[in-house]
C-alpha cells in the first residue's frame, strides 16, 4: 500500500510556506499522496511550498516527473515549489533531464527563504 511506504510530516518553515517533510519511497503510487494536496491547497490561497526529501531512500523517475509537473501547476498559480535532499536528488534531477537550479536547496530553511511570498510593502 502506497501510504505504508511514504510518511508525510506538515510543519510551516516561514510565514506563508508549508514544508512537507516525506519519508520512505517516492515513486509513481506515492508521489500523488505528495502532490495532490499541494495542488489542492494552491487553490485555496496557500502557494508556496517545500518538499523535503532527505529521509526518502529512494525516488523514481515517474515519481520526480510527478513533482516536477505539480511544480510547474503550483507556479502557474501564482506559487512555489521547492525541494531538498540529500545527494540522490540531483543525481535522479539530471537523470531526468530536469535542471535543479531554482528547484533544489540544500536546507529547508533556504528552499524556505526562497519560495517565501513578497510581503508587501
Amino acid at each position: 500500500m502506497a501510504e505504508e511506504r511514504l510518511r508525510l510530516t506538515p510543519h510551516f518553515a516561514a510565514v506563508g510556506v508549508l514544508a512537507i517533510e516525506a519519508e520512505g519511497v517516492i515513486d509513481a503510487a506515492t508521489a500523488p499522496l505528495v502532490c495532490e494536496p499541494l495542488l489542492s491547497l494552491s487553490n485555496t490561497g496557500l502557494r508556496h511550498f517545500v518538499i523535503d526529501l532527505r529521509k526518502v531512500r529512494e525516488i523514481d523517475g515517474p515519481g520526480l516527473r510527478q513533482l516536477t509537473e505539480a511544480r510547474s501547476r503550483i507556479r502557474a498559480r501564482g506559487g512555489s515549489l521547492a525541494l531538498t535532499g540529500g545527494a540522490m536528488v540531483p543525481g535522479a534531477l539530471a537523470a531526468q533531464g530536469i535542471s535543479r537550479k531554482g528547484f533544489v536547496y540544500a536546507t529547508v530553511a533556504e528552499a524556505a527563504e526562497a519560495v517565501a511570498p513578497v510581503a508587501p510593502s
